[in-house]
């Protein structure tokens, strides 16, 4: 992705397995509260971690699998084959979450910079539940990602933003793409 461009489409995902295993493994999202207890910008979101480092702000390459990773490794893997596509059949994934936007809620404008993992990564977003009126913000664009697109995003160079104005919790699947671990 370019230094100036918000957002970077790659493509359409089924994800129709994940909402069932959403929807049928009774997960807590009130468990891990991480991200909103370190990131101000967070607190109106809840995290299902997947691959996930509890210490956020310490730079890791390694990624760090939790209890939820046997539940959404098939997905995991077939996403991961997806988005090698992109980048020259390299790379792996070193983070991947659930995010769920409370409904009438927002996250604020900000750039993310907790660590050297984000400067080196790439942010991407699945939605998996969302609804019309859910708006992403990238600099000067907004957009509304449908269930299934599969959009890279500027998140560590450009201010961003999300407002969700619908009637329902919006819930993504973010994955930090690292293409080639630093040295």
């Amino acid at each position: 992705m370019e230094p100036n461009e918000s957002f970077k489409f790659y493509g359409n995902y089924d994800v129709s397995n994940i909402k069932k295993i959403i929807e049928d493994n009774g997960l807590d999202w009130d468990k891990n509260t991480t991200r909103q207890t370190r990131c101000f910008e967070m607190v109106n979101t809840k995290t299902i971690p997947i691959i996930f480092d509890d210490n956020f702000f310490v730079t890791n390459f390694t990624p760090v699998y939790t209890e939820n990773f046997s539940l959404f490794e098939k997905e995991v893997d077939n996403i991961s084959v997806l988005i090698k596509s992109f980048h020259n059949g390299e790379g792996y994934v070193l983070r991947a979450m659930l995010v769920k936007l409370l409904k009438k809620r927002s996250i604020p404008t900000h750039i993310d910079s907790a660590n050297e993992t984000l400067k080196k990564s790439k942010r991407i977003h699945i939605p998996i539940v969302t609804n019309p009126e859910c708006i992403f913000t990238v600099g000067d664009n907004s957009i509304n990602m449908k269930v299934g697109e599969i959009w890279e995003m500027n998140n560590d160079k450009m201010q961003h933003s999300v407002h969700n104005n619908g009637d329902e919790d919006r819930i993504h699947l973010i994955i930090d793409w690292v293409e080639k671990t630093p040295e």
